[in-house]
């Protein structure tokens, strides 16, 4: 027992395991569109350095060997006022309301009269000690709560928004930006002034990064670059599966997750980087906060309608409803509310979406447990997105400084659905194959050459076609009086291991099976492009080569005490038309003609003729080499059906002698 359970347990993880290979390669290859992992060299200094006080001490940093240093640490304060660098340049010098760590909103800072509102102003002081004063260095600012005025060294460089002590003097902005700046001396002042009226966080609330122009411009250049690369994969995917939707309407999957990349997308160009407001600097900042939270609020019900669709066994389908209702419960006061006030429903959306992230986790992995095609790559990818979702909802809660995650992690996810998406494909294409392959034996490829020369798709009741075919009919004789001595089961089991026996002459000679009739035997022989003499020899061949075969057959019936067959074969040539009859629900092909009649009305002749083969002058007259069969001239016969008698001749074969 023991021995079988381990063997059980390897399958197991043989099964999955090309899965989880393929996971840790998604992994593997999407790390590097983080741009800290971009750079040739660890850009990160190996010891932090904060700001202390106010001073950040830097005279002993090597800035070659880093791209950046963020500013991050204990911050001049002065809450409720905007100063300016000539209110620093001699004493008495402003007090300080205290010092307060960046990047964070001040809304979280304590102060011996309380914690700050969001609605305010205040200034920011920082003194850098630099290694050098003879370069040009930078700072990277992503975004401020919203809106800033700077000035380094005494000199006022580009801000953001309009900075003012009430809502109507100030305006705020979204736009990420590179400051360049050569500082006088190896000290540099930077003041910065802040105000807020439209957000529930204010202040430094990103970290901003300081470095060499050049290797800062790079790493801003390599950032934008990844979030331009990772919107337009995303974006692609939601044309591709929306196109998929548009060609298979049934596939609601694929609108779904149309649905979710097209979300993503859009709310990517509203945060990091904001590349809405690089193309339209302009754009409104209250309509971007909106994108952006709208955005969020309906992802859930497309993510419920897509594993609803995809996994609909494990995913319960009333959920997409409440889902529904739920996120417009959330959106529709986003359209109508300032972000201010619509702000604060965030986090308790948050830990439904939490709640619902897990409840999606589970579902999928009783999909895998159960075994349904794709959901092992599916629960990989959704399982890094999660992780995704969760690390931006604690970054924007200032909780993590990690950064915004969950494109990568939804790209991940959409790496494993492309995965899936392969596999079902290949997976269509080898049941198309099996399915061509088992058609054909319901109609053989020469009909379909004939009645669907577009394709099976096209085959369609009255598609004919008219050809000069030689019709062979071979019948079991007396085989009813056998029948009846078997079972049904027995008598198909027979009928089968005869038809076996029987097939490959006729294929053997260039003939194809037409139908089945009970015990009888329908085959075709076509000239294939060539003189209608090679249609009547093959023929003729295959049904002496078919007797030869009844003969084996018969000496095994022998054997295994099963009854022995006799048969006959009637062939005749002649114009046919190859075409489909029945209804729209229900068709076959088929074959009518004067031929098909004829070559029936030979074969019930041959028992009454005593003769095994019985063909028409019409084939004999066709044969190049008449003199390699042995024909038995029987004159002519009055077949039913016809008025005129034909001619017609008994077969067998020089080699063999009589049948």
């Amino acid at each position: 027992m023991k021995t079988v359970g381990h063997c059980y347990v390897n399958m197991a993880f043989l099964k999955n395991w090309n899965w989880i290979r393929t996971g840790f390669l998604l992994i593997f290859l999407c790390s590097f569109l983080n741009p800290s992992i971009c750079q040739a060299k660890d850009r990160a200094p190996e010891k932090p350095i904060e700001v202390i006080n106010g001073v950040l001490d830097l005279s002993t940093f090597d800035f070659n060997k880093t791209d950046y240093i963020e500013l991050n640490g204990y911050w001049e304060f002065y809450w409720n006022r905007l100063l300016l660098p000539g209110d620093f340049s001699s004493p008495p010098l402003p007090p300080k309301t205290g010092f307060f760590f960046v990047p964070q909103s001040w809304v979280r800072y304590d102060s011996p009269d309380g914690r700050f509102k969001s609605s305010g102003y205040a200034t920011y002081r920082l003194t850098v000690l630099l290694p050098e004063a003879d370069q040009t260095y930078a700072l990277n600012i992503l975004d401020m709560a919203t809106a800033y005025k700077m000035w380094i060294d005494g000199r006022p460089v580009p801000g953001n928004g309009i900075v003012g002590m009430s809502p109507s003097k100030s305006r705020p902005q979204s736009f990420s930006q590179n400051i360049c700046f050569k500082p006088r001396t190896k000290k540099c002042e930077i003041i910065v002034q802040v105000s807020n009226f439209s957000h529930i966080d204010a202040g430094i609330v990103r970290a901003i990064k300081l470095g060499q122009e050049r290797l800062i411009r790079k790493h801003y250049d390599i950032t934008k670059g990844i979030d331009f690369f990772v919107i337009g994969c995303i974006l692609s995917m939601s044309v591709y599966h929306f196109l998929l939707f548009c060609f298979r309407r049934k596939e609601m999957s694929h609108f779904y997750f149309s649905v979710i990349c097209f979300l993503i997308s859009l709310r990517n160009l509203t945060i990091g980087v904001t590349l809405i407001t690089q193309v339209f600097p302009s754009f409104s900042w209250e309509i971007l906060r909106k994108i952006m939270v709208l955005c969020l609020y309906f992802l859930p019900p497309a993510f419920a309608g897509f594993m609803g669709s995809v996994f609909p066994e494990e995913f319960s389908r009333r959920i997409f409803k409440p889902s529904v209702v739920f996120s417009l419960i959330y959106a529709i006061p986003v359209l109508f509310l300032p972000t201010k006030i619509f702000w604060r429903f965030i986090p308790s959306y948050d830990l439904a979406v939490m709640g619902f992230g897990l409840y999606v986790l589970i579902c999928l992995m009783r999909a895998v447990i159960r075994h349904r095609n794709g959901a092992g790559y599916i629960l990989f990818g959704f399982t890094i997105f999660l992780a995704g979702v969760f690390n931006e909802i604690l970054y924007s809660e200032e909780i993590i400084h990690t950064g915004n995650l969950m494109p990568l992690g939804f790209l991940i996810f959409i790496l494993s659905q492309a995965i899936v998406l392969a596999m079902q494909s290949s997976q269509t294409y080898d049941r198309i194959e099996n399915l061509v392959c088992v058609f054909e034996k319901f109609v053989p490829s020469h009909f379909q050459d004939r009645i669907a020369k577009q394709g099976i798709e096209s085959i369609a009741i009255g598609n004919t076609e008219y050809d000069t075919i030689a019709v062979l009919f071979c019948d079991i004789r007396s085989f009813t009086t056998l029948s009846e001595k078997m079972k049904p089961g027995q008598v198909l089991t027979f009928l089968n291991s005869f038809f076996s026996a029987m097939s490959p002459p006729i294929h053997k000679n260039h003939g194809f099976i037409d139908k089945f009739i009970g015990d009888a035997i329908m085959a075709l022989f076509d000239s294939n492009g060539k003189d209608l003499n090679h249609s009547a020899e093959n023929a003729v061949r295959a049904a002496i080569e078919m007797h030869r075969a009844l003969e084996k057959f018969n000496a095994k019936a022998d054997a295994s005490f099963c009854p022995r067959l006799d048969m006959g074969i009637g062939i005749h040539i002649g114009r046919v038309v190859i075409g489909t009859v029945g209804t729209s629900n229900r068709m076959d092909s088929t074959v009518l003609g004067d031929a098909v009649n004829i070559a029936s009305r030979l074969e019930s002749l041959t028992k009454e003729k005593n003769e095994k083969i019985i063909v028409s002058s019409d084939i004999v007259d066709l044969l190049d080499r008449p003199h390699e069969f042995n024909f038995n001239k029987r004159g002519r016969a009055l077949v039913k059906g016809k008025t005129e008698p034909i001619l017609i001749y008994g077969v067998s074969d020089k080699k063999y002698g009589d049948l």
